[in-house]
């Protein structure tokens, strides 16, 4: 996949209601960005309320235009961003179904269930500085940054698809032993089991998930 499709599904997410869930600010910040210059093609201003407490980082950036910046406005009328850490859907109930995007420390599966789409999640993968990003149209992407851009780093489809059934594993279980990966595998994709364990040396060797001295698989970190 070319550098330039990271942003292509991105902005195809940005034309659904979606939510991006990470615990890095940075790589929510640059996302933003990118979402609220979309926006304002069809919005004269856009509204974004902050509970998670990071816009002052975002508003300062010297990557976004003065253009931009006069164009956002911190409240909660419509349309409206909603920045949150944790999702507390009683307490913000009105806020969670009036947005027309979430950013998000937390909650994709509540956030599934609320009809939200894509939801993205980020996650810091095993090797530094490298991230993986799941839920844009179904892909699993690794990336690094650079400056405020995001650079896609190679991950054929087939490695793709192990990393989705792998991770969505790890929501549902936690960690999980290696023998138990390979299984999913082969269920999962139809692999017989010397071709699941090539998949699961592959994404060792490469810094995508890890194996801890227990032989217990850990799909990143949030």
């Amino acid at each position: 996949m070319a550098r330039e499709d990271v942003y292509k599904l991105l902005y195809e997410a940005f034309d659904k209601r979606p939510v991006f869930i990470s615990k890095n600010k940075r790589i929510l910040s640059i996302i933003l960005r990118y979402h609220v210059k979309h926006l304002l093609g069809r919005y004269s201003k856009i509204f974004i309320k902050d509970l998670w407490g990071w816009t002052e980082d975002f508003f300062r950036s010297r990557f976004i235009e003065e253009n931009i910046l006069e164009r956002i406005v911190l409240g909660h009328e419509d349309p409206m961003i909603l920045i949150i850490e944790d999702l507390h859907i009683n307490k913000y109930k009105d806020l969670v179904q009036r947005a027309v995007a979430i950013y998000s420390g937390s909650g994709r599966g509540v956030y599934k269930s609320l009809g939200y789409d894509p939801v993205v999640k980020i996650f810091a993968s095993i090797r530094e500085g490298v991230y993986m990003i799941q839920g844009l149209m179904d892909k699993v992407l690794l990336i690094k940054i650079e400056g405020d851009r995001f650079v896609e780093l190679s991950l054929s489809q087939k490695y793709q698809e192990a990393v989705k059934v792998l991770s969505e594993a790890f929501d549902i279980y936690g960690s999980y032993k290696q023998s138990d990966a390979v299984k999913i595998l082969m269920r999962e994709l139809g692999l017989d089991r010397v071709e699941a364990q090539k998949i699961l040396r592959y994404l060792y060797e490469n810094g995508v998930i890890k194996i801890d001295k227990g032989g217990y698989i850990v799909i990143g970190e949030v």
